[in-house]
Parts: C-alpha cells; sequence; structure tokens
C-alpha cells in the first residue's frame, strides 16, 4: 500500500528593499517564517 506525503508549493518573492514574502500560491494567504518553522 503507498503512503502517500502531502506536499505544499510556496512561492517565495524578494523585492529590492530585501523584504521577503512566502505566498502559498493556491490561496494566495502569505506566511512567515515562524508559521513555516511550526509547521515543519
Amino acid at each position: 500500500m503507498p503512503v502517500i506525503f502531502p506536499t505544499q508549493m510556496i512561492l517565495r518573492a524578494e523585492w529590492l528593499d530585501g523584504e521577503m514574502w512566502l505566498i502559498n500560491p493556491f490561496n494566495g494567504d502569505t506566511l512567515d517564517e515562524h508559521t513555516l518553522d511550526v509547521l515543519a
């Protein structure tokens, strides 16, 4: 029986002023690094 692991694509946008956005392309939500650390 195969095991399926959920995957999530996250877009990373780095702006000229140094700010970085992490964007969920499926719903447009922006994520922060703290949220990613909690989910990992």
